[in-house]
């Protein structure tokens, strides 16, 4: 979080950071964008139709939810997996 903080105030294209429901950047001189993550992991875990319909909803309810109300256009999926030549911890 800290260097992204630093960084909004080097740069003029950050406009919300930290601060709504979902980070806001300018991309052009009429139009700006909303990006939002969440993570879900424990409902996932226990019910991923479940799990992930939240994550769904969630991040389209805090999009709406930002400045005076952004319209959700597109939603992104991401699996992530940690480095392959990662041994194990031991137990």
């Amino acid at each position: 979080m800290k260097p992204t903080l630093e960084m909004k105030d080097e740069v003029d294209w950050l406009l919300s950071v930290f601060h709504d429901n979902s980070g806001v950047i300018a991309w052009d001189d009429e139009w700006s964008m909303c990006m939002k993550a969440e993570t879900h992991n424990s409902p996932s875990a226990l019910d991923p139709y479940g799990g992930a319909m939240t994550g769904i909803v969630g991040v389209n309810r805090d999009i709406l939810g930002t400045g005076l109300g952004a319209r959700p256009i597109a939603n992104t999926d991401v699996f992530c997996f940690g480095p392959p030549g990662l041994g194990r911890r031991p137990s």
